[in-house]
């Protein structure tokens, strides 16, 4: 198994654990079986710190989207280094600490700015790796272009 299927795996474990804190907040407010019924208009309001979790949550469903196939394409096509599985093990931790900040409603917008963008940096960057290292098989491939 290649670096990045590693990040890869434990960032989809931490996404799928996620919403744990949020559920046993909902348990909490409602009791069990409210917490597994239908959401309607009288239920008690969660705490503000669940609802930011679960919206973090969400965020990070939606971003799982976008990282995991490229992490897949890189192991596929065999392009994976040093800096693609620093750039997986970078995405892991700046899911977590998004996560943290904004479940803990950290005021520092920055903090959550730049977590979220050097993941996406990461997930641009491990593209254009990928990009370079097709053109160079295919111009391996393709005896035609290596004649000078």
């Amino acid at each position: 198994m290649t670096e990045e299927l590693y990040w890869l795996i434990l960032t989809v474990t931490m996404t799928a654990l996620f919403w744990i804190p949020y559920i046993i907040n909902r348990i909490a407010v409602r009791g069990l079986m409210n917490a597994m019924a239908n959401p309607s208009p009288e239920d008690k309001e969660q705490a503000d710190w669940a609802i930011r979790s679960q919206a973090a949550h969400a965020n990070a469903i939606k971003n799982i989207v976008i990282f995991a196939p490229l992490v897949i394409t890189t192991h596929i096509l065999e392009v994976g280094i040093a800096m693609t599985a620093n750039a997986c093990m970078a995405y892991f931790i700046a899911r977590l600490g998004y996560h943290a900040l904004y479940t803990g409603r950290a005021d520092s917008n920055f903090c959550r700015w730049f977590y979220g963008t050097n993941g996406t940096r990461a997930s641009f960057a491990r593209r254009d790796l990928i990009k370079i290292k097709w053109r160079e098989n295919q111009f391996a491939l393709d005896p035609s272009v290596n004649k000078a």
